[in-house]
C-alpha cells in the first residue's frame, strides 16, 4: 500500500497554495478485483501485509522476503521493497510539511516518512530458507457490515498523524520506519492498530495487534454509511 508524497492541508499555511502531488509509485492498483464464491456476505475484511509464504505444488515459496527482481507483479516493485532479507515495505507513506523538520542535531531535512514492514528477521531466503520475524507488524481489518455498492473503505491520514507532530523528529530514521526505538514510531503504531514492542500476552504469544481486526485508521465512508444495506 503506497500513498503519494504531497503536502497534507492541515499543516499549511492559508495564504499558500498547495502544492499538488507527485506519483511516488506510478504503478499503483486503485481497483481491487477478484471472485468468490455466490452467497450473501453481510461484512468485509482484509490484511494489510506480504505474507509470509504460500504454498505451490505442495512447497512453501517465499513471498514477503522473495527477490524483488525475479518476482511477478505487483512484487517486483522496487520501491515497496526494503533489502531482500527485511523483505516488502506494507506501507510507504511519505510527506512533505511547509517547513523544514527539525532533527535532534538541529539539522533540518525535508520529509516525515511512515514505512511500515517486519523487522527482527532472520533466515536466508538465498538458500531457500523462509525467514521468520520477532515483529511481522502486520494487520487485519474487519468491518461487519459493509455493502460494496453503497460503501467504500477509506484511510484516515488525519488520525494516522493526529498525535504526531511532522514538524519535529526526536531520533532513528525520520518519522517511522518500524523501528523499536523510534521515538515516533509508538504514536504511528497506536493509530494503525499494532503493538510496537509486540510483548507476549496471557497465552504467552507475541500480542500483534492491539485488537484483532481493528484499525483505527480505517474506516467506512460515513456519507455513504445511512444508504448502505446493513
Amino acid at each position: 500500500m503506497a500513498v503519494r508524497r504531497c503536502r497534507l492541508a492541515r499543516f499549511q499555511r492559508p495564504a499558500r497554495r498547495q502544492r499538488p502531488c507527485t506519483e511516488g509509485n506510478p504503478a499503483k492498483n486503485t481497483t481491487i478485483s477478484g471472485t468468490a464464491p455466490r452467497r450473501a456476505y453481510v461484512g468485509l475484511e482484509f490484511s494489510v501485509g506480504a505474507p509470509v509464504e504460500t504454498i505451490v505444488d505442495g512447497k512453501p515459496v517465499p513471498i514477503n522476503h522473495s527477490n524483488v527482481e525475479t518476482v511477478p507483479p505487483p512484487l517486483d516493485i522496487a520501491g515497496m521493497a526494503w533489502n531482500w532479507q527485511a523483505g516488502r515495505r506494507f506501507l510507504t507513506i511519505e510527506v512533505d510539511p511547509p517547513s523544514p523538520i527539525i532533527k535532534p542535531d538541529g539539522s533540518k531535512t525535508r520529509t516525515w516518512m511512515v514505512h511500515l514492514g517486519s523487522t527482527g528477521c532472520k533466515g536466508n531466503p538465498a538458500t531457500g530458507e523462509i525467514v521468520s520475524c520477532a515483529h511481522e507488524n502486520r494487520f487485519t481489518v474487519a468491518f461487519d457490515h459493509f455493502d460494496p455498492k453503497t460503501q467504500r473503505v477509506e484511510f484516515d491520514l488525519a488520525r494516522l498523524f493526529e498525535s504526531s507532530d511532522l514538524l519535529v523528529d526526536k531520533g532513528g530514521a525520520v518519522g517511522c520506519m518500524s523501528g523499536l526505538d523510534d521515538p515516533e514510531c509508538p504514536a504511528i503504531f497506536a493509530a494503525l492498530g499494532l503493538n510496537l514492542t509486540g510483548t507476549e500476552g496471557a497465552t504467552g504469544e507475541a500480542v500483534k495487534q492491539t485488537k484483532p481486526g481493528v484499525s483505527p485508521v480505517f474506516k467506512t465512508d460515513p456519507a455513504k454509511v445511512a444508504g448502505g444495506k446493513q
